[in-house]
């Protein structure tokens, strides 16, 4: 996988493998702007939510094996997007461990957390369970 830093926290990588073809462009501090062309429609609308609601720039086109099945294409995008934030992120100074977001949209609640730093909790499945019993206590 090519990577590159761009300015800011930005950051440019190709992923090529045999069943995909990702060419990635991600810039954490953007204004939600996105160019999103995976060949799976319902993929590239949650893609452009996460864009447009997060604030993050993305242009993300992949050509995957999708006449095998779409895995691939899912799969590869987001080890291609983890990656890119990776990069763009560098050292993450300034940033809190995890994070949750809670979405009502319709009759719909949808939800979304993750953990951006990588430490001794990471280890065992019982450091990560407790990890997250004491984040959902801050939560709640």
């Amino acid at each position: 996988m090519a990577t590159r830093k761009l300015a800011g926290r930005s950051a440019a990588l190709q992923r090529h493998t045999t069943e995909t073809q990702i060419d990635l462009k991600l810039s954490v501090d953007g204004q939600g702007r996105y160019n999103i062309a995976t060949g799976i429609r319902f993929l590239d609308h949650m893609l452009e939510l996460f864009a447009r609601h997060g604030g993050f720039d993305l242009d993300l086109i992949c050509k995957g094996d999708l006449d095998v099945d779409q895995h691939h294409t899912v799969e590869d995008i987001g080890i291609a997007l983890g990656e890119a934030f990776s990069q763009a992120l560098g050292d993450k100074k300034g940033i809190l461990r995890a994070g949750y977001f809670l979405m009502p949209v319709e009759s719909n609640s949808n939800h979304f957390d993750t953990c951006l730093l990588r430490d001794r909790h990471q280890g065992s499945h019982a450091n990560r369970r407790r990890l997250a019993d004491r984040i959902a206590a801050r939560l709640f």
